[in-house]
């Protein structure tokens, strides 16, 4: 039988678990999906890479936030 403690702390969990999906789902950067072209510049990369450099995953994530 639980007590109250365990299930607040299953409470928390799933708050926790609920607000980690919203703000994967929030941001739309989640996971776009591999194409074979940097999702940037469309130079070619071999997936499962989605930027052919940490500049241009910079470069496409401050483009796609701001939409």
């Amino acid at each position: 039988m639980s007590d109250i403690i365990d299930d607040a702390n299953g409470r928390a969990q799933l708050d926790l678990e609920r607000a980690i999906a919203a703000a994967r789902n929030s941001n739309g950067l989640d996971s776009p999906e591999p194409t074979g072209e940097c999702l940037n510049c469309q130079a070619p990369v071999i997936p499962p890479a989605r930027w052919c450099d940490p500049d241009c995953q910079q470069d496409w994530q401050l483009r796609t936030r701001g939409r």
